[in-house]
């Protein structure tokens, strides 16, 4: 594990752009969860930049001594009212041996975000649950998502490294950014592909790929997917964002960089969500360049032109139209400590 003391971020970041393949240096920092044989509560937030790895690492432990928990923070900004009590409980359960110290009351346990700024405390089985189901939209040549490809053809942008602010915080607490900010104007200037209003309250829950069939100007450049909630009155949020560096499309460990003009498929990943879309509003893909400073500016410059209709682009998305059982906004949906004498 790198040792980053006595180190400011500018070197931790001089550190990191100098290792963009997943190499070595990244390897040995890898939690090896296949190793894990205790009970495990895992816990983050989805605006947390580390939300690939909070899924990721849960996804791969035992189903029977696993449990989650996502919150509406950033990273390492968890309230101490949700997260203490919580804690104090899986802690009494686990290591002192008290077996009425309640776990949390579903293998996950979730806040379900949305433009209003969340839906509430929500409980599943899994994630993603298991009566979600796959949806496919193709980016068509109008710029809509349909369900349907319609005719052959292309559109393209002009890259543009410093696109952004991201809407998640990078670092945390800081930075030019703003979750709950309308990004509709930033929109004007990206390639975007928007469905028909949807005719029933819908969750996205769970990842979604991106399948780009595209040609750059340039030997590489980042693919930067925004999944978006456009409402009536036309603001736009953002619920979620996938990223690609052209080379890595075939290993993030080997790049292969990329040949000019000739499409080529990628498949961009889209962070995990858990984003209820309100009957009436609309999913929306953004596609552009850069996000700024989440990621670095170093897209070559040049256009990225993306194929549409039959045969072109399209998106994988895991959603669900029934809502989940809401719970209430309180730590006790998750865990509370049971008090006990002496327990301050």
């Amino acid at each position: 594990m790198q040792d980053y003391r006595g180190t400011t971020p500018g070197q931790q970041n001089a550190t990191w752009a100098a290792h963009t393949a997943d190499d070595a240096f990244w390897q040995q920092a890898s939690v090896p969860t296949g190793r894990i044989n205790v009970p495990t509560l895992m816990i983050g937030g989805w605006l947390d930049y580390m939300v690939v790895g909070d899924i990721a690492n849960y996804l791969s432990l035992p189903r029977s001594d696993a449990w989650l928990v996502m919150g509406p923070w950033e990273h390492a900004a968890e309230p101490p009212t949700t997260i203490e009590p919580m804690l104090l409980a899986w802690f009494d359960r686990w290591l002192k041996g008290l077996p009425d110290a309640p776990l949390p009351s579903a293998r996950v346990t979730n806040f379900e975000m949305s433009a209003q700024g969340g839906s509430g405390w929500t409980e599943m089985p899994s994630y993603p649950p298991v009566d979600a189901s796959s949806v496919r939209y193709d980016l068509n040549t109008d710029q809509t998502l349909a369900d349907t490809a319609g005719r052959r053809g292309t559109k393209s942008y002009v890259v543009n490294p410093h696109d952004g602010p991201p809407a998640i915080c990078f670092p945390p607490g800081g930075g030019p950014c703003n979750p709950a900010s309308d990004v509709a104007k930033a929109d004007a200037h990206r390639l975007t592909f928007t469905s028909s209003p949807l005719n029933s309250t819908t969750v996205l829950v769970g990842s979604m790929e991106v399948h780009l069939r595209a040609a750059l100007s340039a030997t590489d450049g980042n693919l930067v997917v925004k999944v978006e909630d456009v409402a009536p009155d036309g603001t736009v949020h953002q619920a979620s964002v996938g990223y690609l560096k052209a080379s890595h499309r075939l290993s993030q460990s080997a790049p292969t960089a990329v040949v000019p003009n000739q499409l080529t498929d990628f498949v961009v990943s889209v962070w995990p969500a858990d984003w209820r879309f309100p009957k009436g509003d609309r999913l929306r893909l953004s596609i552009t360049s850069g996000d700024f400073p989440k990621i670095a500016p170093d897209a070559l410059a040049g256009t990225v032109t993306v194929a549409t209709g039959q045969g072109g682009s399209f998106v994988d998305l895991i959603a669900r139209k029934v809502s989940l059982r809401a719970l209430p906004a309180t730590a006790t949906t998750v865990a509370t400590a049971r008090p006990r004498p002496g327990r301050q």
